[in-house]
């Protein structure tokens, strides 16, 4: 094997049990992928099992060349790293974007995940919206809908991509026009009502619906009550992901749906701790 330069030294904080994981030292280009979806996450910097209980800490130096397929990281000075927010990876495996969202930083009174980070990645936002759009390959679908506010980045992305309009389903009281309104509880517990106009939802029009995150699931099903209170078809929902709460799951057996958290992680996300946020320093 030759020789590689522009060598990282790092330290991973890991359990005993992700000893196994951890990335062989060799050169990415000649690594072959994992068998499991769960490792290959693991390995290249994604999301990583909860903690049982505290164990070593790991310390690994990884060589690369200069020109290697891997993501670019950005050092810390505590020796921890996280994913440049700009990198593009040369393997893209379906879902390497998701180890670009960010952990809450500013308390209770926010989501606890701040997964508008991967927008700022074209490539890794690109991904994401193919990702989603994997289960409607087969759906007409004559428009796209995005919740306020977030949804309206994913939910436009989703829709250039389709080359279909975009319809902004808004919180209350910023449309100037006349629209249909709908109560709703959010995430927070806090009350609250979404509105759409009434001069583009009409029967036979087939809506694709999108939001950031699908959380309680109760501004997604006041977003699915719009759509057909005024006689369109929801084809399904998407979102980065749909946590198994009682709305997520309410939506999960009554609608197609799609997101992009990998099955083995769901629990991870269901528990709303992800160890990777230790990586985080910003």
């Amino acid at each position: 094997m030759q020789a590689y330069e522009n060598q990282l030294t790092w330290r991973i904080s890991a359990s005993a049990l992700d000893i196994s994981t951890l990335m062989r030292e060799r050169p990415a280009a000649e690594q072959r992928p994992p068998n499991d979806l769960r490792s290959q996450c693991l390995t290249q910097g994604h999301l990583s099992t909860p903690k049982a209980a505290d164990g070593p800490t790991i310390s690994s130096t990884i060589t690369t060349s200069s020109h290697s397929s891997h993501p670019s990281f950005s050092a810390q000075t505590s020796g921890v790293f996280q994913m440049d927010v700009l990198a593009i990876p040369a393997d893209r495996h379906k879902g390497w974007y998701l180890s670009l969202m960010a952990p809450n930083t500013k308390g209770p009174k926010f989501a606890w995940l701040d997964p508008s980070r991967l927008y700022c990645n074209s490539q890794a936002l690109a991904d994401c919206v193919k990702d989603l759009l994997i289960p409607f390959h087969n759906n007409t679908i004559d428009l796209v809908a995005g919740i306020d506010a977030m949804g309206f980045i994913l939910g436009a992305s989703v829709a250039t991509t389709l080359g279909k309009g975009f319809l902004a389903v808004r919180k209350a009281g910023h449309l100037c026009v006349a629209t249909q309104t709908q109560n709703y509880t959010d995430y927070t517990g806090r009350n609250k009502t979404l509105e759409v106009r009434l001069d583009v939802l009409n029967p036979g029009v087939r809506v694709l619906l999108v939001d950031q995150w699908i959380e309680t699931g109760g501004t997604m099903k006041a977003a699915i009550q719009l759509v057909e209170r005024l006689g369109a078809t929801v084809v399904g929902v998407a979102a980065v992901a749909i946590e198994n709460t009682e709305g997520g799951k309410w939506i999960k057996e009554n609608y197609k749906y799609s997101h992009c958290i990998p099955e083995e992680f769901q629990s991870l996300i269901d528990r709303k701790y992800l160890e990777s946020f230790k990586n985080f320093n910003n």
